[in-house]
């Protein structure tokens, strides 16, 4: 069946718009990100486009389930929506 969106994914676009093709990540890598001064990990469900929104230009966005945070940070019920600038990269060893 040719063009067919599972349910789970139909929902995601319908929600966060479609999936940014140019993304950095795939759909289910585990992210690391800095929000309100805490680190998390979580698994990235959807990328977003960058888009504007009335006057005011928005860079790719990442949503993410928070799986836990790493330093006393309450993880949150809902999902996180980051930017790039809020990944935090592993140290190469």
């Amino acid at each position: 069946m040719t063009g067919y969106t599972p349910p789970e994914e139909q929902a995601l676009i319908e929600t966060y718009g479609p999936w940014y093709q140019h993304a950095d990540v795939q759909r289910g890598e585990q992210l690391r990100y800095k929000l309100n001064g805490f680190t998390y990990r979580g698994t990235c469900l959807w990328v977003q486009g960058p888009e504007t929104i009335g006057s005011h230009r928005l860079p790719m966005r990442y949503v993410v389930s928070c799986d836990m945070a790493e330093d006393g940070g309450k993880p949150n019920t809902f999902v996180d929506v980051i930017f790039r600038t809020d990944l935090v990269r592993d140290e190469p060893t």
